[in-house]
């Protein structure tokens, strides 16, 4: 299906990239009418959570790198799966980095808001 958007819209996408299952997120939200561009939803994720680091960041919270780190692999997880949970937190890489406990020590009492608000902001 993506295919063939990419030829009717006569779009310029790296075709080497492995379509997944989240691209029909963006492919709804164009045909809502939503976004007025076609792209993987695996970058609008990337760019989105971009643009929620760098407002952070220019705020009063600074990230370490072993909390740029982790958030980078919470968006990786909402890129493949679209949302994210406190359990999820125990698969794949994020498991083996130490899961639900790793975050509560790298974000303390605000792992859940960041979990919330990545949620909401990387989706969008």
């Amino acid at each position: 299906m993506w295919a063939a958007y990419e030829r009717s819209l006569e779009l310029k996408l790296n075709g080497n990239v492995q379509r997944l299952l989240t691209d029909l997120v963006s492919l709804l939200r164009f045909e809502l009418g939503m976004d007025t561009e076609l792209r993987p939803y695996a970058e609008t994720v990337k760019k989105n959570f971009q643009d929620w680091v760098f407002r952070k960041q220019a705020g009063h919270i600074k990230f370490t790198e072993a909390q740029m780190e982790w958030l980078r692999l919470l968006r990786d997880f909402i890129a493949e799966s679209v949302h994210l949970d406190r359990d999820d937190l125990e698969l794949g890489t994020m498991g083996q980095q130490g899961g639900l406990a790793r975050m509560h020590q790298l974000f303390g009492e605000e792992m859940d808001a960041v979990i919330e608000e990545l949620n909401e902001t990387l989706a969008a």
